[in-house]
């Protein structure tokens, strides 16, 4: 198995960084694709812009698109809106689903959501777990033993009652995985899944894995974080993941510390120098920072440098443009009908949808002979 080591040193401070395996076997060697031209045309969005009419969104922690509806759970005002689409496109604010006056407990800690039929399930930052029916009453509510209180956990409801955390854990051998664990509202959660993040000791992992590690499909799920070219599919029906490798055949590369230290590594900056003298750094960006099954195609959304985020094939060329082209700083993520971006510097904070239909239509557009 390959790996891609880089040495740095700054003000005695050694960093040390590796590339590899998540599963600490030989999975197909993505470091060495060929790099994606950093000024490669950008198709247009095909994205609907939209202003939501009702109160002011803060800032989007999850959202669930069904239909002509869209469930907004709101991480800073600590609510779950339900919007409607209007017959003239318009989206207008339906009813408030749930907020802290009367679920304080629940939507202080509420990081993900996921529905299911008629009813939605929520996931604290503490791991616990809330079903909500219609009107947003809680009907069940439990705390899984998953053996420790996961990061950024994310949440995907299955049929018959089934449940798919995620989430990252320190675990005894000072490694941060991200987990996938199965269970049902009653509990007996079991871990299907993992991937590493990286090591206290800097030996292992991957500092800019995507923090989307679990989107919902219409027949289970997809786990992974872009540390490796493969991810996991689970199926609603089977009790075990399994691996889909390769996914991409070619890499993007971020320019500097600066603009990685933006978008995927909060405030973090570091100045690097090799030798006396100023290191360019140029890592690659991990193969993708979510994922969808659209119309039985696999579609990676990917940093392809910049302040950009592409949904593309994940077989595509390196000379086919992308589906979708957007902000990355501004990307919420995809689900099962489709992926937004939210931005919340308007004054009414702007929506951004691209719905699965449109993307079904771009792809056969593209299927079709002498289509580019």
């Amino acid at each position: 198995m390959r790996i891609l080591h880089r040495r740095f040193s700054t003000a005695g401070l050694v960093l040390t960084f590796w590339l590899m395996s998540a599963c600490g076997r030989a999975v197909p060697d993505w470091t060495t694709l060929p790099i994606a031209p950093a000024n490669a045309e950008l198709s247009a969005s095909t994205a609907q812009f939209v202003i939501l009419d009702g109160p002011h969104l803060w800032a989007i922690a999850d959202f669930e698109l069904h239909g002509e509806a869209l469930d907004i759970l709101d991480g800073s005002d600590h609510t779950i809106s339900e919007y409607r689409k209007l017959a003239d496109g318009s989206w207008r604010f339906a009813t408030l689903i749930a907020d802290a006056r009367q679920d304080e407990a629940m939507l202080r800690v509420a990081a993900a959501m996921s529905r299911a039929g008629t009813s939605l399930v929520v996931v604290g930052k503490d791991a616990s777990v809330w079903q909500l029916g219609l009107g947003g009453k809680i009907i069940r509510s439990l705390r899984p033993d998953l053996g420790c209180v996961p990061q950024r956990p994310r949440v995907v409801a299955l049929a018959g009652n089934t449940l798919l955390i995620a989430g990252a854990c320190f675990d005894p051998d000072n490694v941060m995985r991200e987990v996938l664990w199965r269970g049902t509202m009653d509990g007996g959660f079991v871990r299907i899944a993992t991937e590493i993040r990286y090591s206290a000791d800097g030996n292992r992992g991957y500092l800019l894995a995507s923090t989307h590690s679990l989107t919902p499909t219409g027949s289970g799920a997809l786990f992974g974080i872009g540390v490796a070219n493969c991810l996991w599919a689970v199926d609603a029906r089977a009790t075990a993941p399994h691996r889909v490798c390769p996914l991409v055949k070619f890499a993007h590369r971020v320019g500097d510390p600066g603009e990685a230290a933006e978008h995927t590594l909060s405030a973090f900056r570091v100045r690097y120098r090799v030798g006396g003298r100023a290191f360019e750094w140029q890592p690659l960006l991990p193969v993708y920072v979510d994922h969808i099954e659209i119309d039985g195609t696999l579609v990676l959304a990917r940093r392809a440098g910049g302040d950009t985020v592409v949904l593309a094939r994940a077989t595509a060329e390196r000379n086919e443009p992308p589906l979708v082209s957007g902000p990355a700083g501004t990307f919420v993520g995809c689900k099962t009908e489709g992926c937004l971006w939210f931005d919340p510097s308007t004054t009414v904070g702007r929506v951004s949808i691209v719905s699965t239909d449109s993307l079904v239509a771009l792809l056969r557009a593209r299927a079709q002979p002498g289509a580019q």
